[in-house]
């Protein structure tokens, strides 16, 4: 009799054990995940505020002190700054300092050189800054002009911005939310930030790191055996992990044995609380598969105190996955005020021209409400006498031969007349250079067309 007990005991100890293991591995791959969408997000929403800035009147016509106080305006609720430099490497200014200031020259990156040769925006690796000599990452977009490359506006992102986005993602304690460069280079860490930034990722870890995204056993930096999951940004090459400490994952585990062995003795006090497991118990499976699908697991209390404790722990789980949903829709949200807040018109534009986004400004502008501005095209929208003209501007950006285009035409307004705006297109690719949608910046320039 106490042979099948105690086999039947090592089985359920197993089964709880590996529930909990696949638990710490769904929640490990989930938040790299997340971690990854909410990175690009941020790359992306920075990139269209300096496309935004690549229009200003003043650049082009080579103000550029007044163009350095409408950036530094542009950039003060978000705490960020950009620098203009000419293709010699030399910066022209940078908000960090006042305009004139002595700024030393420094030669262009490799990034510098990708944004001259493809015309279009480029993210860096992990790079110290010429002025500040810190860690910074450089967002980069090409201006431009008499379809010439005549300068290179950049954003300055330091590892501190990116560590609050990790912030909002760590589980719980024990956790620690990383993100490297796609040369292994840490670019920002959740615990211990400051003494990792810099530091090149243990080699094992990239190694593992096959395929889109996945969950591993690896050393960390410290050589502790850490659960890891991790996931590549498609837009930016970089590298968003999420772990924890082995030694943490196994301790259920462990505990649960070291009690199968303490109750061997009493075979009759373990018999009533396995059968209730059997019986009653193993809604953790059940919450398993729920928590898979991204359902709310509602904790079952059960006979035995583990079982307890590992319903109990999918819930914590299933409440940390609507939690991330809700952080990655507030990253959303924070972008989406830039594209509303500008002080110029923005619309994206689907492959098929379909309209996917339009701000209040534009709307307004043309007298359409939102809702009546997605149901048109951007074809319907445009003057017929325009249109063959920029369908082969559009045909250019699509074909890679263009990074963007600016083009003078007349939308016609809900009232019927048309208005004279300068439309700056660009395309949204992703690292492989496949299309997403296109991203248009309208000025209205009826007035200056009158005159």
């Amino acid at each position: 009799m106490l042979i099948p007990i105690l086999g039947l005991g090592a089985v359920v100890v197993t089964r709880v054990g590996l529930l909990d293991r696949e638990r710490a591995n769904q929640r490990a791959l989930h938040v790299a995940l997340s971690v990854s969408a909410n990175i690009e997000m941020e790359i992306d929403g920075s990139t269209e505020t300096l496309l935004a800035l690549a229009t200003s009147i003043s650049l082009r016509q080579g103000d550029f002190a007044r163009f350095h106080e409408q950036a530094q305006q542009s950039m003060s609720f978000r705490q960020l700054h950009v620098l203009l430099r000419g293709l010699d490497g030399q910066q022209i200014l940078n908000t960090r300092v006042p305009f004139g200031a002595v700024i030393p020259k420094q030669e262009l990156s490799s990034t510098d050189q990708q944004v001259i040769v493809t015309r279009r925006p480029a993210v860096s690796n992990l790079v110290v800054g010429a002025l500040t000599q810190t860690w910074v990452v450089a967002l980069s977009v090409p201006i431009i002009y008499d379809n010439e490359v005549r300068y290179i506006l950049s954003m300055s992102l330091e590892p501190g911005h990116f560590r609050s986005a990790l912030l909002q993602s760590v589980p719980s304690e024990g956790w620690i939310v990383a993100l490297s460069d796609n040369t292994g280079r840490l670019i920002a860490r959740s615990g211990e930030h400051d003494d990792y930034v810099g530091r090149e990722v243990h080699p094992d870890v990239r190694a593992g790191s096959t395929g889109s995204h996945g969950v591993h056993r690896t050393p960390n930096l410290a050589g502790d055996d850490v659960v890891r999951g991790y996931a590549w940004s498609t837009r930016t090459g970089w590298l968003a992990a999420a772990f924890i400490p082995s030694s943490i994952v196994d301790a259920p585990l462990k505990g649960l044995w070291r009690m199968l062995a303490y109750l061997t003795g009493g075979v009759l006090l373990i018999v009533v609380p396995i059968m209730m497991l059997l019986t009653r118990g193993l809604t953790a499976p059940i919450a398993a598969r729920a928590l898979g699908r991204g359902d709310e697991v509602a904790s079952v209390p059960t006979g035995m105190l583990e079982a307890n404790e590992l319903s109990t722990a999918l819930q914590r789980a299933s409440a940390d996955l609507h939690e991330r949903s809700k952080t990655l829709t507030e990253t959303e949200i924070r972008h989406r005020s830039v594209f509303e807040q500008s002080a110029v018109g923005f619309e994206q534009v689907g492959l098929d021209g379909t309209l996917i986004g339009v701000n209040d400004l534009l709307c307004k502008l043309l007298g359409y409400t939102r809702q009546e501005y997605l149901a048109k095209t951007f074809k319907t929208l445009t003057h017929p006498d325009d249109w063959v003209a920029e369908e082969k501007l559009i045909s250019g950006v699509v074909k890679g031969d263009a990074p963007h285009y600016e083009f003078e035409k007349r939308l016609i307004r809900k009232s019927g007349e048309p208005v004279w705006v300068r439309v700056t297109s660009a395309a949204v690719r992703d690292l492989h250079g496949k299309i997403l949608y296109r991203t248009s910046v309208i000025e209205d320039v009826t007035e200056r067309r009158k005159t």
